[in-house]
């Protein structure tokens, strides 16, 4: 007797589509967690006369360089007044 496989577009029916993957409604969409709790802080380049502003995560700033295209500095923490 021949082995059949699939892979043909002939004949085929919907019924072999894999949905365990495809979530319910209940549950959060695949690759979005829950809201986090973030404490991002505001940093800045050295572009006069107004710097642009990111917001970053205090951990990924210090492991990190993150470089202004415009000046070409990195940027830092903004420091509080």
């Amino acid at each position: 007797m021949p082995i059949i496989r699939g892979g043909s577009s002939k004949g085929g029916t919907t019924d072999d589509v894999d949905t365990a993957d495809a979530g319910r409604q209940d549950e959060a969409p695949p690759g979005k967690k829950e809201k986090e709790d973030r404490n991002y802080v505001k940093a800045v380049c050295k572009c006069e006369p107004s710097p642009p502003v990111i917001r970053v995560s205090p951990k990924t700033l210090e492991r990190r360089n993150i470089m202004c295209g415009d000046c070409m500095e990195n940027f830092a923490a903004e420091e509080s007044a």
